[in-house]
């Protein structure tokens, strides 16, 4: 069905105009946002937080991480009072070349490229960390059982634990037999 066969009354002068300005929107999002969905971008950082709220011995790691690293900077910021060769509280890594300018070996831009390295480590211990993996036993060869058999040997950083079905308190040999007769052995 075309525009010219509709009646009249159906058609909205602003649907052209809507539309263009939705792709101007939308072309702008991803200019800004280098093609990746802010959705999506808030979707991770909301997980990212639910699991930092709901953890918390990692919040009080995180807590005293960040104490020890605010004392390692006012530590550092006393010495270097005193000249500028006194010892770093951090070292930037091996490939990280934006400190090498003799300037930031100065006051006060020294205390602020150390603030800078011990707040980007202290991001890093947050935002990086274990991960639950569940599953059943079954999949030989697949990636959770390559990652097993891995944690198993040792060979990767994750530890196993195995929960068995029997540990529910709910659950007993009568639910175990329906269980298998409904999705097999």
């Amino acid at each position: 069905m075309t525009a010219a066969l509709l009646p009249q009354s159906t058609l909205d002068p602003l649907d052209g105009i809507a539309e263009t300005l939705d792709r101007a929107a939308v072309a702008a999002v991803a200019q800004t946002f280098h093609g990746v969905s802010p959705a999506t971008m808030m979707q991770s950082f909301s997980d990212w937080a639910m699991h930092l709220a709901l953890s918390p011995g990692k919040q009080l790691q995180l807590a005293a991480k960040a104490g020890r690293k605010a004392m390692r900077l006012g530590d550092y910021g006393l010495r270097s009072v005193s000249g500028p060769e006194a010892q770093r509280a951090i070292d930037p890594l091996p490939q990280d070349h934006r400190f090498d300018d003799p300037a930031w070996q100065r006051l006060p831009f020294n205390l602020l490229a150390q603030g800078f390295l011990l707040n980007q480590q202290w991001w890093h211990a947050a935002t990086t960390g274990g991960a639950i993996i569940l599953s059943t036993p079954n999949g030989v060869g697949n990636w959770f059982h390559q990652t097993w058999a891995d944690a198993e040997a040792e060979i990767n950083g994750f530890h196993t634990i195995k929960l068995n079905w029997e540990l529910h308190p709910e659950r007993d040999q009568e639910w175990r037999d329906q269980q298998t007769q409904l999705l097999g052995e």
